[in-house]
């Protein structure tokens, strides 16, 4: 029984592996492209747009479209605009979260700051990462939102 469960196991983790060595290098092609075309392919920093802000405030727990949450607070070098990793060095904390995902494991919501339509996540790159390397449409965030000045 033991070796089946870790059969099945090594199977997803095998699978998770595959996905993140194919968002990798979806993200390398697609920085090259961004070379040649000259368009710009860099994960938004919330700094670019924190300048602006005024009021903060808690909007709690929401349902946000993956396609929403474009940028970051502090890993904008480590995703590119579509969250696929950029480094190989996140390899193994990108399959644990894909494979818990694959499981249905109930993972932590997100923490986001929302300004104006954007959303930037301060925690759960990760998890935007994989989810939307899944398929998945929406992830269950916890969101602050700031108003520009």
């Amino acid at each position: 029984m033991m070796t089946e469960r870790m059969g099945v196991q090594d199977r997803t983790d095998e699978t998770a592996r595959r996905l993140f060595d194919r968002s990798l290098a979806k993200a390398q092609f697609k920085r090259l492209a961004a070379r040649v075309t000259g368009t710009p392919r860099h994960l938004r920093s919330l700094a670019e747009d924190a300048r602006q802000s005024g009021h903060r405030r808690t909007l709690g727990s929401q349902i946000v479209p993956l396609e929403a949450i474009q940028g970051s607070v502090d890993k904008a070098q480590d995703f590119d605009a579509d969250f696929h990793p950029l480094h190989e060095a996140t390899k193994e904390r990108w399959v644990s979260v894909a494979t818990a995902l694959r499981r249905g494991i109930t993972l932590p919501q997100v923490e986001l700051i929302r300004v104006g339509e954007r959303y930037y996540v301060v925690d759960g790159h990760h998890r935007v990462s994989a989810s939307r390397a899944l398929g998945f449409g929406h992830i269950d965030a916890l969101v602050i939102e700031w108003t520009l000045a």
